[in-house]
């Protein structure tokens, strides 16, 4: 029988949910997020990606303070994604009508996440709810919706700063809209996203990585830190790609690929230079340009061009 957690560890897995950290993170490096952001929004789309992007649904928006961020900025962040892994998402509306709402995480009896509520931005003023472990973005189950949900100012009282954070969680759900396919064994293989190499290929590497690349991409990622690794800080021998701890942390290297930035706890400001504790750093780099393999893997996806194999003797 396993002893009870001790009072310290209940807390400290609780506090990973404080989001403040992630939005000190960019009011510290503002003028470098705000660039990079800006970067990927003005670079090129194809004719494709714009169509697609202007197909996408956004109901429900109100136009008032608790509009973090805007119509029409999304579309312009989602326009700007890979096109081969537009070509394969679900994804058909971005829906505003959590826009007033909190999401407010759950705790098992270990201090673990375990998911959330949704209470208004009122009732999360006046209820019992730390004011700074908070959730934002959420994607359904078959990854046709993405739901915004309202940062509240105790995170920060910066309105820039929550638009360059929700315009990461935009970019992370969007990444939850493909790995979809994912969730299935049997479809990942089916999934080309080059010759001879598919996307279960392709996400059993990602796991590999974090073998060696113990250091997580950032502060969110290092929630799922205990699902993944041991306490001789080794992969959990019950560890699959499958998993939703290892999709979390495709889906926030998928953001610091796209923006070189995400909020990190060790104040890393370049995705592409990081090692994440690489222990050959010039190899990676003269593979592919990054020093990691994260990085490398985040490339290959984001330049593939994946096609859905329907030979049923594959």
């Amino acid at each position: 029988m396993e002893s009870p957690t001790s009072v310290e560890i209940i807390e400290e897995r609780k506090e990973r949910m404080n989001m403040r950290p992630n939005l000190e993170f960019i009011e510290n490096n503002k003028p470098q997020f705000a660039a990079n952001v800006q970067r990927f929004v003005d670079s090129n789309v194809s004719d494709f990606s714009q169509e697609w992007a202007d197909s996408i649904k956004m109901p429900g928006s109100i136009d008032d303070e608790t509009l973090q961020i805007e119509p029409e900025f999304a579309r312009k962040l989602i326009a700007h994604l890979p096109e081969g892994l537009q070509r394969i998402s679900n994804l058909s509306e971005v829906n505003y009508e959590w826009q007033h709402n909190i999401a407010t995480p759950k705790f098992d009896d270990s201090g673990k996440f375990s998911g959330a509520t949704l209470p208004s931005i009122e009732e999360f003023n006046k209820g019992d709810y730390h004011k700074t472990r908070v959730l934002t973005g959420y994607t359904s189950p078959d990854g046709t919706a993405i739901k915004p949900t309202h940062i509240p100012p105790e995170v920060s009282n910066d309105p820039e700063a929550i638009r360059l954070y929700q315009a990461h969680v935009l970019i992370h759900e969007f990444f939850h809209t493909v790995e979809v396919v994912l969730r299935s064994e049997e479809t990942a293989k089916k999934l080309q996203l080059s010759e001879g190499r598919t996307f279960a290929d392709w996400a059993q590497d990602f796991l590999e990585s974090l073998k060696t690349e113990t250091q997580h991409t950032s502060n969110y990622a290092g929630v799922y830190h205990e699902d993944i690794y041991d306490e001789k800080e080794k992969i959990r021998s019950s560890v699959t790609p499958h998993d939703y701890a290892v999709r979390e942390q495709m889906a926030e290297a998928f953001v610091a690929y796209l923006l070189d930035i995400i909020s990190n706890p060790d104040g890393y400001t370049s995705f592409e230079t990081e090692t994440f504790g690489n222990p050959k750093p010039a190899e990676e780099l003269s593979k592919h340009g990054g020093q990691s393999k994260r990085y490398g893997l985040m490339k290959e996806l984001c330049n593939s061009k994946p096609e859905m194999n329907t030979d049923t003797n594959s």
